[in-house]
């Protein structure tokens, strides 16, 4: 682990074979494609190979490089789901059909978030709006890993309890 640090190439790819299969395995199980647990797997190696002075403790080395596959798995998939929605609205437009985003539920989300507490929306505008990275928008915050996903789990349970109506309530 220590010769990795160093950058030896070698190091590195002992590291790659022993851990790759653990990698995809744990990418898989977040996307479902072999093909796309494979990319990921690499892009984990990659970031993980790129900050290896960020790792405090050689001994965590797995698990550290496991949260790192999660992440990209993660980050992958919000991508993903984001790039749905603009081709889905999209075709509702080349359609004629007004797109559901634009309607009032975007304008009041809106204002709901401006009532947000100021680490609350800053956190929801970082990673939702502006496609940060946890760990990029965490960062910016001065927040622990941990403490940013509070902040961001917190502001969207607001943002529910503010929306959605209460069970049996009419509209």
């Amino acid at each position: 682990m220590l010769v990795a640090r160093s950058g030896s190439r070698q190091a590195c790819a002992r590291l790659y074979d022993r851990y790759a299969g653990l990698v995809r395995a744990v990418a898989y199980d977040r996307c479902g494609d072999r093909q796309a647990a494979n990319e990921l797997a690499q892009e984990s190696f990659l970031r993980a190979f790129r900050h290896l002075d960020r790792l405090r403790d050689p001994a965590r080395f797995l698990p550290w490089l496991i949260q790192i596959a999660r992440l990209v798995a993660s980050e992958s998939h919000r991508a993903e789901q984001r790039q749905r929605r603009i081709i889905a609205a999209s075709d509702a437009s080349q359609r004629g059909q007004p797109d559901p985003a634009d309607g009032l539920e975007l304008q009041e989300l809106q204002e709901r978030v401006i009532q947000l507490p100021e680490p609350d929306r800053t956190a929801i505008r970082l990673f939702y709006l502006c496609e940060h990275s946890a760990d990029q928008a965490r960062g910016v915050l001065g927040l622990s890993r941990s403490g940013f996903y509070k902040v961001l789990n917190r502001a969207k349970q607001t943002l529910r309890q503010q929306l959605d109506p209460a069970p049996g309530a009419e509209a």
